[in-house]
């Protein structure tokens, strides 16, 4: 909207009207979104569970798990995001914030930098593809999952969305978890492999993914899937040019 006209709405009283009106909407579908998630996590997640949120950014999902009476370790390196998350859970001894990047091994290693936070990454990968900066980049501390076990208890639940380091994470993990979900990305689905060879490493479980839209979460397929289907559809998924992503869920099988 150009200055002039909000100019004119403000004289005519419209404008504040307008602006009440568009927060309202936005509140709307924060809560509406937020109800959806909740529906969705059920099967994973319930009051009193621990949850592992690795990847926070600015903390949609630890608000979702929050929710749903969970207790939050939020892993987040970016200490803007870590600014924000700090205010937003301040008053919350549920939520607990890890200002630190996962990997394979404790240390420090550097960030590469992207044009929004939540594309900000370790993965190299990343670097190949353009989506993070080789120039602009930033020191962060790195842990491992196995410490952060350590220090905080087995997870019921683990969200992990580090944008390509999804292998790296999961090579300091040395527990089968009971359940958890990662990021996958279409056209370099090495990764996707990388991680459910690791996962099956570490024990049994079936595998079921939901696809990255605009529309309500849903797991995409009917049935869940043992780990060499699912590495056989990512596979396919390349090959087919299919660039739909989004995460694939894990669940041990007793």
């Amino acid at each position: 909207m150009k200055i002039a006209t909000k100019k004119v709405l403000y004289q005519m009283g419209v404008m504040p009207r307008l602006e009440i009106i568009r927060h309202a909407v936005s509140r709307s579908r924060w809560s509406r979104k937020i109800r959806e998630e909740r529906q969705f996590y059920k099967p994973f997640v319930k009051r009193g569970d621990l949850v592992f949120d690795v990847g926070v950014n600015r903390g949609f999902k630890s608000v979702v798990f929050r929710q749903m009476g969970a207790r939050v370790v939020g892993v987040e390196p970016l200490e803007e995001c870590a600014a924000e998350l700090r205010q937003r859970f301040d008053h919350d001894p549920h939520f607990t914030l890890e200002q630190k990047a996962l990997g394979d091994k404790e240390g420090v290693a550097e960030m590469g930098r992207a044009e929004v936070s939540a594309m900000c990454s370790l993965s190299e990968t990343w670097q190949e593809l353009g989506r993070t900066s080789r120039d602009d980049v930033i020191e962060v501390a790195v842990t491992t999952m196995d410490h952060l076990i350590a220090k905080h208890g087995e997870p019921d639940f683990c969200k992990l969305d580090v944008e390509g380091y999804e292998p790296e994470v999961l090579s300091g993990l040395n527990v089968p978890l009971k359940a958890m979900s990662f990021e996958f990305t279409p056209h370099v689905s090495k990764l996707a492999v990388r991680c459910i060879e690791r996962i099956e490493s570490l024990g049994h479980y079936e595998y079921n993914k939901s696809p990255m839209h605009a529309g309500n979460m849903c797991m995409e397929l009917d049935r869940w899937i043992n780990g060499n289907k699912m590495i056989d559809l990512m596979q396919q998924i390349e090959v087919e040019g299919d660039m739909t992503g989004g995460d694939i869920y894990v669940r041990r099988v007793a």
